[in-house]
């Protein structure tokens, strides 16, 4: 091989480790959604997480939805909570509430979502968030744990 072809082989090499390194970093975005109409009778239990990595960003909320009219008044409220863990053990966390409303027609929808902004020097080990549905004074949670490198 001529001395030129192998620095060229070599340079082309790390060019390709550093792309793929590259595309690597970004690709740490995340999003997941889920409606779960098991929870409650009548109602879907809506999950929407979304992070964006480049601005350490995690974006979850939680709503409950009525599925059909009825003529009893259900008092509901939705509950959200975010936590970003990061390796070193420490964490960032915000949380938010609806207020407690009386929904009874299908379509009704109360939610509750929070951004929680990480800290962009730090190393993420996982997110989670944690959806509190309350239907008329019973309580009921979907929590979500999601980790780095397995998941997002």
């Amino acid at each position: 091989m001529k001395k030129n072809t192998k620095i060229f082989a070599l340079v082309m090499s790390i060019a390709m480790l550093f792309s793929a390194f590259s595309l690597t970093a970004f690709a740490a975005d995340f999003h997941y959604e889920e409606n779960n109409y098991n929870l409650f009778s009548d109602y879907r239990c809506n999950t929407y997480v979304d992070f964006v990595r480049s601005q350490m960003l995690l974006n979850g909320s939680g709503s409950l939805s009525k599925t059909v009219d009825s003529t009893v008044k259900d008092k509901v409220r939705v509950y959200t909570q975010g936590v970003i863990t990061y390796k070193d053990y420490t964490f960032d966390i915000g949380q938010n509430s609806s207020e407690e409303y009386e929904i009874w027609l299908a379509g009704d929808t109360v939610s509750a979502g929070k951004r929680v902004y990480g800290n962009t020097s730090k190393e993420v080990y996982s997110l989670s968030i944690d959806n509190d549905y309350s239907v008329n004074g019973i309580t009921k949670a979907m929590v979500y744990d999601f980790y780095a490198g397995t998941d997002f």
